[in-house]
Formats: C-alpha cells, sequence, structure tokens
C-alpha cells in the first residue's frame, strides 16, 4: 500500500501535478443557466424580456462579451456567451448583468429576480455554437411553450440574424459556409471559441 502512495505522490507523475484552475477570463465561450427567484408571469413577460434584454446588451458591451444565443423561459435565462477580449470576465459579467437586472426588473415585480447560484459550462474548441444553440432554443418546445421553436418569441441572438421565418441563422467556428439552426456549417466566426 505504502508503494501506491509513494507512486501517486512522485514528481515524474504527471498525475501527481497541480491542477490550475480555469479562471473564467479570456475569449471562451460559455453555456449559461441563470435560474429566475420565481417564474416571471406570463402576462409580464414582453416587458419583462425586452428589458432583461436590453440590460444583457448593456452589460456585454461594457464586459467585452458578445451573446451568441439566449431564451427566456419563465424559470430560467438560457444562453451560450462568448468573451470578445482577453479581459473578458465571466464570472464579473454575470454578477453585472444580474446585479443591473435586478435593479431594473425586481422592484416592478416586488421580489427577487434570480436564484443566488447559477450553472455555466465552458464550451470546448470542437463544440459547435449552432448545436449548442439548437439545444438551448428547443427547451421552449420541450416546456410546451410553443410547438416549435420558430414560434417561441423569446429567443434569438445579439450576434446572428434572426429571419422573417423565426429561424437564426449560425455561422460556427469551424470554417467557411453556414446552416441554419443546429447545422453542422462553417462561417463566418471563423477561429473565434
Amino acid at each position: 500500500m505504502g508503494d501506491v502512495a509513494d507512486i501517486r505522490h512522485h514528481p515524474d507523475n504527471p498525475a501527481a501535478a497541480p491542477r490550475v484552475r480555469f479562471n473564467y477570463k479570456g475569449k471562451h465561450r460559455y453555456v449559461i443557466t441563470l435560474p429566475f427567484a420565481k417564474p416571471i408571469p406570463q402576462e409580464e413577460a414582453a416587458t419583462g424580456v425586452r428589458k432583461l434584454l436590453d440590460t444583457l446588451r448593456d452589460s456585454c458591451w461594457s464586459a467585452g462579451f458578445e451573446v451568441l444565443a439566449y431564451c427566456v423561459l419563465p424559470d430560467r435565462f438560457l444562453m451560450v456567451a462568448r468573451g470578445e477580449r482577453e479581459d473578458a470576465d465571466m464570472r464579473a459579467f454575470l454578477r453585472t448583468f444580474r446585479a443591473a437586472a435586478s435593479a431594473v426588473l425586481a422592484p416592478a415585480a416586488g421580489r427577487s429576480l434570480w436564484q443566488r447560484k447559477y450553472l455555466e459550462r465552458v464550451l470546448r474548441k470542437h463544440e459547435l455554437t449552432s448545436t449548442i444553440a439548437s439545444g438551448i432554443f428547443r427547451e421552449a418546445v420541450k416546456a410546451r411553450l410553443a410547438k416549435r421553436v420558430e414560434d417561441y418569441p423569446y429567443l434569438g441572438s445579439f450576434a446572428f440574424p434572426r429571419e422573417r421565418s423565426g429561424r437564426v441563422k449560425f455561422w460556427d467556428q469551424e470554417g467557411a459556409g453556414h446552416k441554419e439552426r443546429g447545422g453542422e456549417g462553417r462561417g463566418r466566426g471563423a477561429a473565434r471559441r
């Protein structure tokens, strides 16, 4: 048993090297889920979502982020965001956005806007934005808020156009073509993370 412990802690063993913690800064893409403290009532949805997206747009601009896809559901806010600068700090961006959105929306609602914790995941280079965004968009259909993704009004992108049909066209990071939502296309955002 002592030999096993010696091998695990031996300086030549790469597994023994201390792990470097991810610092959430730089040009990375994230999938972020921000749960609301209480579901947004249907009658408040249109004006609330508009104010939420305006606040998000302002927070993105000041923090150096771009929202590649978003979907506002009654109980949570989903997005794919990308740092556009080396100093883009995802945790600072979310702190700023959540505080600003709370200041704008929580007083009118008479309640706290967000749950204390949120979920985030750093996307790997091989993961296509369109595939991840398509999954986020399908959440509205899974929640039975719309029959088709195109029919749900509270989803979209700050980076890619939404066509008259309701579809969002994505240009993925890996190459030269494009596909509509959920496609494996490649294109305009080449070599970006």
